[in-house]
């Protein structure tokens, strides 16, 4: 199993990315046996490094957010924020919908 991290990020967020990829490749293993894998090997180390950068993103934009004092300017790096996070989330669903 790949040991993925992505420390710095909030427990929550970081403990659904990786029950979600945990559960995704027993899947692989699993459908690998079979000869009945919906998601190959090479297809979720694309969808592993979007996650990654994904969560990156978010994690970068909350940090510039949190430093911003100008209440417009926050407001647009928190809706990037949350943009990245929904790109991430709809990842996550669709992983979760091949499981």
């Amino acid at each position: 199993m790949h040991n993925i991290k992505l420390s710095g990020y909030n427990n929550s967020f970081y403990h659904k990315w990786q029950q979600l990829y945990t559960q995704a490749f027993i899947k692989e293993e699993n459908m690998s046996q079979q000869q009945n894998m919906k998601i190959d090997s090479k297809n979720l180390s694309y969808i592993e490094d979007t996650l990654n950068m994904e969560a990156l993103a978010c994690r970068k934009y909350d940090m510039y957010a949190a430093q911003i004092t100008d209440a417009n300017s926050r407001k647009l790096v928190t809706q990037l924020s949350q943009h990245h996070r929904q790109r991430f989330d709809s990842l996550f669903g669709y992983l979760n919908s091949h499981n």
